[in-house]
Parts: structure tokens; sequence; C-alpha cells
């Protein structure tokens, strides 16, 4: 409970100390949902199922389709395009069904090195699609052919992430996993070290 409290502080005093940073920005609200529903597959897989955390992977999924439907018009209108609410629903609900599955071990499909080569390709990659797609279409002639366009940015979009995994996150991931084990163990014994001295005074 001391925790959650002082939890809550920090949130609050950053806010204060610091109002040119939208608190919305700051804890990526927009996408609260999908993270929830990260973190409830994640326990489900590891504990199991259980009646909190199947309701925690229900009320993310409920927060995710009533923030995307917040978004529609707006999307519809910078996209000119007419996207339906309910094609919408049913892509997002497919997503969550998925994550579930593999959460329950249920895909055996989706199992080995092939999916999770992919997985791991596909974070730089959502790290870097909308900027950089953004940037491809800019640099394009306006003149050229629409699909080609699209699928051509698909592939630089895929190419570039590839790279990054390759040449970025694969060489870096132990040194950078190391150095957070030997980061935590340290403030793990300087905790210990401040504990023992104010209970020897």
């Amino acid at each position: 409970m001391q925790g959650r409290s002082g939890m809550l502080h920090l949130i609050i005093d950053s806010a204060e100390i610091f109002p040119f940073i939208k608190l919305k920005t700051f804890l990526v609200t927009d996408y609260a949902g999908f993270f929830i529903a990260g973190a409830a597959c994640f326990l489900i897989r590891a504990h199991g199922l259980s009646r909190s955390r199947v309701v925690l992977l229900c009320a993310s999924w409920a927060l995710s389709l009533y923030h995307e439907f917040q978004l529609l018009p707006s999307f519809s209108e910078h996209f000119r395009l007419d996207l339906s609410p309910v094609v919408i629903g049913i892509v997002m609900t497919s997503f969550f069904v998925v994550l579930l599955g593999l959460a329950l071990r249920r895909t055996p499909i989706l199992h080995g090195s092939r999916w999770a080569w992919f997985g791991a390709v596909s974070y730089p990659l959502y790290l870097i699609h909308q900027n950089v797609g953004y940037m491809l279409f800019n640099l394009t002639d306006a003149t050229a052919n629409s699909d080609v366009l699209f699928w051509s940015v698909i592939a630089a979009a895929i190419a570039f992430a590839l790279m990054v995994h390759v040449a970025v996150e694969k060489p870096l991931a132990r040194p950078l996993r190391s150095g957070i084990v030997l980061g935590l163990d340290a403030l793990h014994n300087w905790a210990l070290t401040a504990q023992r001295s104010r209970m020897r005074q």
C-alpha cells in the first residue's frame, strides 16, 4: 500500500514539476489498453487463467475498442476513407483472441523459431513504421503509382527493421542485459547496506 501511495505521489509531483509535459502523453494513456492486454496475457501464460486476469483482459479489450471508436472520425477525415466501426471491432477483437490463444498455448501453428524471428523483427518495425513511412511517402513523386508506392514503402520499412534487428539489437542485447543485471545487483546491495545501517542506529 505504501508503494502504491509513493507511486501516486511521484506521478502527481512529476505533473507539477514538469507542467509542459502532458501527463496523458507521458503515461501513453492512448494505448494503455494494449499494454494492459499484454501484461494480462503474460500473467495468464505464466500463472494460468483466473477471474481477475480474465476481467483485466476483457476490460483492456473494451478500453481499446472505446478508444479506437473515439478516434475513428479523425482517422476517417485524415485519411479520407470511410472506416467501418464493425470492421475495426472485428480486427481488434481477432488480435485479442490470438493473444489469448498464445497465452494459453493453444496455437501450436504459431510456435517455433520462425515465428519468434518474426516477432523480434516486428518490434523495430513498430518503432519506425509510421515516421519512416511518412518520410518515404513525402520523398516520392506525387505522380507515382499508389499501389507500387504503398508496397514499396512496406518493403523498405521491413528491410530497415530487419537491418536494425541484425545490426543493432542482436549485438547489443547481451551486453545491455548484463549491464542491467549488474546495475540491479548493485542497487540491491546498496539498498541492503542502507537498511542494515538504519537498523544499527
